[in-house]
């Protein structure tokens, strides 16, 4: 990885301008990133957590609550069953 790239990088990111110890570590993590490259995945599935867990998703069902009607209750204005706020520019 050349300076011009980390440089690029750290700029890309937003960092302050990078210190030779900045410069070394970050061509360490580029080089251990690029290493990954080689990895064999073929055939190994996609994971979207590491745990066998089935997420249960439950039915929605409407249910009668009192939090709106509390939580109007106590809001300083209403108009139209919403909570009316100044408006700001």
């Amino acid at each position: 990885m050349s300076e011009i790239d980390i440089n690029q990088i750290f700029k890309l990111a937003s960092l302050n301008r990078p210190d030779e110890g900045m410069k070394e570590e970050m061509s360490k993590i580029l080089k251990f990133v690029d290493q990954l490259s080689e990895i064999q995945t073929e055939g190994v599935l996609p994971m979207v957590n590491p745990h066998d867990q089935v997420i249960q998703f439950r039915e929605d069902v409407l249910v009668d609550s009192k939090v709106k009607v509390e939580f109007l209750d106590q809001a300083p204005e209403i108009q139209n069953d919403l909570v009316k706020v100044p408006q700001v520019v």
